[in-house]
């Protein structure tokens, strides 16, 4: 099994047409509520940059799924326009690459998108990489048995706390300074 992204397809037809492996695709299991994380670079234009229209046509240019289908048939990327994920014709004769996109990959990746995505918490909070380099070895210890669940967060949660702490007073700050 293997826990990844859109990006992972382009690797694994490539290993597929090689080696002959037969993959499907599936979203991860969840608790209370289906969930999947929607991750990418944000794309920004500054009102105030010297070169705004240009700057402008360039997110035109590459955001149109015409101009980067080449990286959406081959698995390495999947594009951001809604009508992409919910137009079934688009889906079917214009995504999708036999070879690439198992059947599993509508309903499992595009429709579950499409549906559960919620934004990757890096877009709207500071800080994630500090917290990341804290949680994430305190859970190395937990996968290979050395620890629980509840003392590998314990170890860390002191200093998590300190760091969201510090973002909402920033953001109290900002708050203030804006009124």
């Amino acid at each position: 099994m293997i826990a990844g992204g859109s990006w992972s397809f382009q690797a694994l037809s490539e290993a597929a047409a090689e080696d002959g492996i037969r993959y499907e695709v599936a979203p991860l299991p969840y608790f209370d509520e289906p969930v999947t994380l929607g991750i990418g670079t944000p794309i920004v234009i500054f009102k105030d940059t010297q070169h705004y229209d240009e700057c402008l046509q360039l997110v035109e240019f590459f955001t149109n799924p015409e101009n980067t289908i080449d990286l959406i048939h081959s698995g390495l990327w999947m594009t951001s326009l809604r009508e992409w994920f919910q137009n079934e014709d688009i889906i079917n004769n214009q995504w999708l690459v036999e070879g690439v996109h198992p059947d599993s990959y509508v309903d499992a990746a595009i429709h579950y998108l499409d549906e559960y995505m919620q934004p990757m918490h890096y877009y709207t909070m500071p800080y994630t990489d500090q917290i990341d380099n804290l949680y994430i070895p305190a859970l190395d210890s937990v996968w290979l048995g050395t620890s629980t669940p509840e003392d590998a967060i314990a170890s860390v949660y002191d200093e998590v706390q300190a760091i969201c702490d510090r973002w909402t007073e920033e953001k109290a700050a900002i708050a203030a300074e804006a009124e």
